[in-house]
């Protein structure tokens, strides 16, 4: 038979004892429990305490130090492994609003928020009562495809711009995330490494290692000076400016790949997918030729790959935006030294890569163009 307080916030039974450990009054402890009888006393049962699921995980907590290296997803796992192993269909969770490392962790194993309720008794001000909830989080069955949860990703070009945001936006859904750069990454496990020459194609291949590499992003690019402003002409574009757009955009990324695809053959589910730009479609009025031509190559580069490695089902796709609203680019936009138009949200690349990133081995996303709606190209 279930104990009624099984179907409530807390058991009171246990109340005097955690009114103790936290030092409260007696006036705080009376108080507390007034409000709480009010609201969840009597017979009352609230439904959405009734357990949603047979194996509930009550609680997982990583120390400060050893946060963002993976281990609260390896406990999980671990956690849904041993509910698999004793039959049961389905796992919950519960989470705070507002704890968004949690919720990010919780989503990349997999969870879906189930349904939310207030703790109205904590508060004396009616104000406060949407700035805290809990929300019970509910798992998809157990003996099912847990999505987004990847064990090692590379992201290139992770020091700024979209590189960087991407980077941020899979950090709690991987086991490891090397982000590649020059400069320093601040997220993820950083391999400082210059991508534009083989030696730093081999840094990155030896710190892949034996992994399992789930998705290569090659977020990276480069382009001339005064590129996409009104001052760029091509005579004045320097030899050097040239190799190095084309060393960058074009070359390093099959470097790249073809160092990387022993590690990519090891997951269950590879993907690859370049960051490449509208400038590389037909009849767009570009004018930066070394860039332009980097971008149309990298096309090739994808297409030419998708038909070598379609055998092994590694998915390849490019994607090919105008304008992206990175801080640096909204801020250039907004001094006027940028043509391209509008620039799309940032946010909507990181979901066209989730789903890219989530979808099985037997579907080809091949090519995906991104202009802004009042942008050029669109």
């Amino acid at each position: 038979m279930p104990d009624p307080e099984d179907y409530c916030p807390l058991r009171l039974s246990r109340l005097e004892a955690i009114a103790h450990a936290l030092k409260w009054s007696r006036e705080n402890l009376t108080v507390f429990r007034d409000r709480y009888l009010a609201l969840w006393g009597g017979d009352l049962r609230p439904f959405f305490l009734t357990p949603q699921a047979t194996w509930i995980i009550e609680n997982v907590a990583v120390l400060p130090e050893a946060r963002g290296r993976g281990f609260g997803k390896a406990l999980l796992r671990a956690l849904l492994e041993e509910g698999r192993s004793q039959q049961h269909d389905f796992a919950g969770i519960m989470v705070i609003n507002g704890n968004d490392v949690a919720r990010h962790t919780y989503e990349s194993i997999g969870f879906k928020p189930y349904q939310t309720f207030h703790a109205d008794y904590f508060w004396e001000q009616v104000q406060y009562r949407v700035s805290r909830s809990d929300e019970i989080w509910s798992a998809s069955q157990l003996n099912g495809r847990i999505i987004m949860s990847f064990k090692t990703i590379l992201v290139a070009g992770a020091s700024r711009g979209i590189g960087l945001a991407v980077a941020d936006h899979l950090i709690d859904q991987c086991d490891r995330l090397l982000t590649v750069s020059r400069t320093v990454a601040s997220v993820g496990e950083w391999v400082q490494a210059d991508l534009s020459d083989l030696a730093g194609i081999e840094t990155v291949a030896r710190a892949v290692g034996n992994d399992c590499l789930d998705a290569l992003l090659y977020m990276g690019g480069t382009w001339e000076a005064y590129a996409f402003t009104s001052q760029y002409t091509f005579e004045a574009c320097s030899d050097e400016d040239i190799v190095r757009v084309i060393a960058v955009n074009l070359v390093a990324p099959i470097r790249l790949v073809k160092a990387l695809l022993p590690a990519l053959r090891r997951s269950e589910n590879p993907k690859i997918i370049f960051m490449g730009a509208l400038s590389g479609r037909d009849n767009f009025p570009g004018r930066e030729v070394a860039n332009t031509a980097s971008k149309f190559g990298l096309r090739g580069v994808v297409h030419a790959l998708r038909e070598e490695l379609r055998s092994q089902q590694i998915g390849v796709t490019v994607i090919n935006p105008g304008n992206v609203g990175t801080p640096e680019v909204l801020e250039e936009l907004a001094a006027a030294n940028l043509t391209g138009g509008e620039a799309i949200p940032l946010s909507d690349i990181l979901t066209i890569l989730d789903c890219i990133l989530s979808l099985s081995r037997a579907t080809c996303i091949k090519e995906i163009d991104l202009p802004a709606m009042l942008g050029e190209g669109a």
